[in-house]
């Protein structure tokens, strides 16, 4: 009887010992799941952020971009394979090299807007001006785990406010010519003022009012920078006929690379003009004259 019961307890201890194995088993899987569930929850995340999110390695080699970084910079995130933000000549062209380092030491940091190209970095996709977070990830041990950089298109604004700026700077011109107009006593102060502000307006270093003449010439009535040898032979040709019409600028951004231009080069060569501009003066529908700025 006893050896009987000793045996049945004896042969009872395995199944204990299975019991606490599968359970064992079956806890390590659900926790298996459930980091397979965060895992999948946390790459959702970034993955559909409308920011731009970049993680990076302690060491700075690019693991994970999301869609809307593929977005704002319009390539493949393929395009990061092998890359290092530390290899990027941009960054430190630019100056943000050391907001770089501190946010890879361990600070929060907030990058300046600032314009982008990829094209500098041999990369495709087209310019930008981006403002960026970067902040580091740290394990349960206090190190950096990984370093996330969000980056936020701010191109709209920079360019709205590049366009205010402009309006400002045309309408302070404009203010200053109408006041000096406003307080010349003759043609001569006119034509002065107009060129002041010709020149400041598109900063230029030489400039010119030229009219018709009667005689098919065109007359210097006032000019900045430029030879009495140059002026002279170019009152013989106006850049449009008396009687033309619906006259457009001339613009010449290499006046060397313009056939239009080849009967000038030896006077343009000799006054060391590169480029130019004309517009026209109209009156009645008929050009009477032109605004000359030279570079």
């Amino acid at each position: 009887m006893n050896s009987s019961s000793e045996a049945s307890s004896f042969s009872s201890e395995p199944c204990a010992a299975q019991g606490t194995g599968d359970v064992r088993t079956a806890s390590v899987a659900a926790l298996l799941e459930e980091l397979q569930v965060c895992e999948a929850r946390y790459r959702t995340m970034i993955e559909e952020l409308p920011l731009s999110i970049q993680i990076f390695t302690p060491e700075g080699d690019s693991v994970l971009a999301n869609r809307a970084w593929e977005k704002l910079w319009g390539v493949s995130r393929e395009v990061l394979r092998g890359y290092n933000i530390f290899r990027d000549e941009q960054l430190e062209a630019k100056g943000l090299d050391e907001y770089l380092r501190r946010g890879f030491a361990g600070e929060i940091t907030v990058f300046p807007p600032t314009r982008y190209d990829p094209a500098d970095s041999d990369k495709p996709g087209r310019e930008r001006w981006i403002e960026a977070i970067l902040y580091p990830v740290f394990d349960a041990q206090g190190k950096i785990r990984e370093v996330v950089l969000v980056l936020e298109d701010v191109s709209a604004s920079k360019i709205a406010e590049r366009e205010m700026r402009r309006t400002a700077f045309q309408l302070e011109i404009l203010y200053g010519l109408t006041a000096a107009i406003g307080r010349s006593d003759c043609i001569e102060q006119i034509y002065d003022a107009a060129l002041d502000s010709l020149m400041k307006a598109m900063e230029a270093e030489r400039a010119a009012i030229l009219l018709s003449s009667g005689d098919g010439t065109s007359r210097f009535k006032a000019w900045r920078g430029l030879s009495s040898t140059y002026r002279e032979r170019i009152e013989k040709h106006p850049a449009w006929p008396q009687d033309e019409t619906f006259a457009r600028p001339m613009l010449a951004p290499d006046v060397g690379a313009e056939p239009g231009w080849g009967n000038f080069q030896a006077q343009l060569q000799e006054e060391n003009i590169g480029a130019l501009a004309l517009f026209p003066l109209i009156s009645h529908g008929q050009a009477m004259g032109c605004l000359a700025v030279y570079y």
